[in-house]
């Protein structure tokens, strides 16, 4: 798999011309910045449709890879590179398709030298995949290893080298071939999403796919395999995603019946990873809609999880009852004080809500009440733009012994395996050129917190569900606040992440971000529960519960009706991608020339 590896990590259009001799690093080198000033430069980040470039908040994030490919790129370029070669590719597929041998396509679309060893050998590898040796297949494979799988189960695209799940399901997803061809149906779905690939060709690999799969469940020795629980269960993500309503309630009954028929979901295959991937799913799918799971802690659905470890600190959430304070001398969250106080009374008080009984009694109701409102007016007169002050100890402790946790607002965590002594400029260290910035400027994870902290404060206080608090503007407001804070920051802080999210996406569904915060949430607790199960089963469990008290124990969801979740294929027909800036144009100027020389 070291073909693979380098798949997840080298790019295709390096320079290798000006590099001297002895060195055993490539750039990635980027198009020159098309903005005008004075915002030239920005293009390189990704931005939200009709957000404005912050300079005081746009961090370059610095990284060293072991193989010394990719020493010292900024992993938000080297995650905006691939998409854009990804996507420039596919442009030149779709129009002159299967006509063009791959490597000369890819050296002619980038104009670029051959590819290295590495690109050579998986090109070579590639055929021997189980799936039509097309050009658009290969080209979908390339997408899934270098950009979509690097946000299956890590918030900020860089998954960590040591993680068991990413070890098993890279194999997995591009070994087994009815899990592959459902990795090139979701492929296919994010790149008709950006506009890339036709709506006819999606909707060939959907054909395919149900063709595939629907053969491999009337096989009475292969209907509840593992290749069939992991295809399913990958399946009821791209229809949430991208599908019709319809087609999501087929996948989801099925599942269940599956289960069923299986006799239980305590190991689905992946030694256990598929039971945690089907559970997230299933907690997520209703966490986003309001509603109840169809099997998490569902009585025939039991899951048990023998191994227990430690809690990591930026897995700390209010929705987490016994762990420790967030207002802690001792935390190495980097948050502020007013941050830190916010968290803990939004824990006291979801805790509150989360331990009543069944049928409470007056007293407890007032009680919690008074709780809320004593909550909604501290929170209320903390101050919405606080700043934070980064001691340099802070920025410079090793991983190993500080956590995954212990990395500054704006800082990228070290990955494992890195090493730290490698040579920098002299006079400079790695918060050079951000301490000064981050000083001043506001803390925006303190805007979230407040924000969502007063949306929890109010539901609870009119108790009503969380949907009917946050308005679009609301979303709109703490979406942009956390998106500028950048996904490294949140991996440190996964915990208020997931709880931040819950809040305010289900009412972002009729938005351009809609798809972006369903992904967002799935990544997010499919790095908490792929590391530690029991944090994520507990923050689920406390939040479902949550909800259900606010809507009143009601379900919100048909009698008949499989679940209240609904596909997003509508609304991603409506806006299409939320990143409009970063993808180059549809059809190359080349194309557009010769279609008139043909005139």
């Amino acid at each position: 798999m070291d073909t693979v590896h380098d798949a997840l990590l080298q790019v295709e259009g390096q320079q290798a011309a000006g590099k001297p001799s002895g060195t055993t690093s490539t750039a990635v080198q980027l198009p020159s910045p098309a903005l005008p000033p004075p915002h030239r430069g920005w293009n390189r980040y990704f931005l939200m449709h009709g957000q404005t470039p912050d300079a005081e908040r746009l961090l370059r994030l610095r990284f060293r890879d072991k193989t010394g490919v990719l020493a010292g790129q900024d992993i938000i370029e080297l995650l905006q590179y691939i998409l854009k070669t990804r996507l420039r590719v596919t442009n030149s597929i779709v129009k002159d398709e299967w006509q063009i041998d791959g490597a000369h396509l890819l050296r002619a679309t980038q104009e670029a030298s051959p590819p290295g060893v590495s690109l050579s050998r998986f090109d070579d590898e590639i055929r021997y995949l189980p799936m039509a040796p097309t050009q658009m297949n290969k080209e979908l494979v390339r997408t899934h290893l270098q950009l979509m799988s690097r946000f299956k189960a890590s918030l900020d695209g860089s998954p960590r080298p040591n993680n068991r799940f990413m070890k098993r399901w890279i194999p997995y997803s591009i070994q087994d071939p009815l899990v592959l061809h459902v990795v090139l149906c979701s492929t296919a779905s994010f790149l008709n999403e950006t506009g890339r690939v036709p709506k006819v060709m999606l909707l060939h690999h959907r054909q395919t796919v149900m063709r595939m799969l629907n053969e491999h469940l009337a096989h009475p020795h292969m209907c509840t395999d593992d290749s069939a629980m992991l295809a399913v269960a990958q399946m009821i993500l791209t229809s949430w995603y991208w599908g019709g309503t319809e087609e999501l309630h087929a996948h989801m009954a099925g599942f269940k019946r599956m289960v069923q028929m299986r006799g239980s979901i305590q190991n689905l295959g992946m030694e256990g990873y598929t039971s945690k991937v089907a559970l997230i799913d299933d907690f997520v799918i209703a966490l986003a809609h309001e509603t109840e799971p169809l099997m998490f802690l569902e009585p025939g659905f039991e899951f048990y999880d023998p191994f227990r470890v430690p809690l990591q600190v930026n897995f700390n959430s209010p929705l987490l009852f016994d762990c420790p304070p967030f207002l802690s001398p001792a935390s190495s969250l980097q948050l502020h004080p007013h941050t830190a106080q916010i968290l803990d009374d939004v824990r006291t008080l979801t805790k509150a809500v989360v331990q009543l009984p069944e049928q409470p009694s007056d007293d407890e109701l007032d009680s919690l009440y008074s709780t809320a409102t004593s909550v909604l007016l501290a929170v209320g007169h903390v101050p919405e733009d606080v700043t934070m002050r980064l001691s340099p100890a802070a920025t410079s402790q090793p991983d190993a012994a500080a956590g995954p946790a212990s990395t500054a607002p704006g800082l990228k965590r070290k990955r494992q395996g890195d090493d730290s002594s490698a040579p920098r400029k002299a006079g400079t260290n790695e918060a050079d050129g951000r301490s000064a910035v981050l000083e001043e400027a506001p803390d925006l994870v303190h805007r979230c917190v407040r924000a969502t902290a007063l949306i929890y404060c109010q539901a609870i206080v009119q108790r009503e569900p969380t949907s009917r608090v946050c308005s679009e503007t609301d979303f709109a407001r703490i979406w942009g606040w956390a998106w500028t804070v950048g996904l490294d920051r949140w991996s440190s802080l996964s915990g208020i992440f997931a709880w931040m999210m819950i809040a305010i996406l289900a009412s972002s569904h009729q938005s351009v971000h809609s798809r972006m915060t369903k992904t967002l949430l799935v990544t997010a607790f499919m790095y908490i529960g792929t590391e530690n199960w029991h944090v994520a089963e507990d923050t689920a469990a406390a939040a479902l519960k949550l909800q259900r008290w606010l809507r009143g124990g009601q379900s919100f969801r048909d009698a008949g009706v499989v679940s209240a979740a609904f596909g997003g294929e509508s609304i991603i027909e409506r806006y299409g991608f939320a990143f409009k800036d970063a993808m180059p144009e549809v059809v190359p100027q080349l194309f557009d020339d010769e279609s008139e020389a043909a005139d």
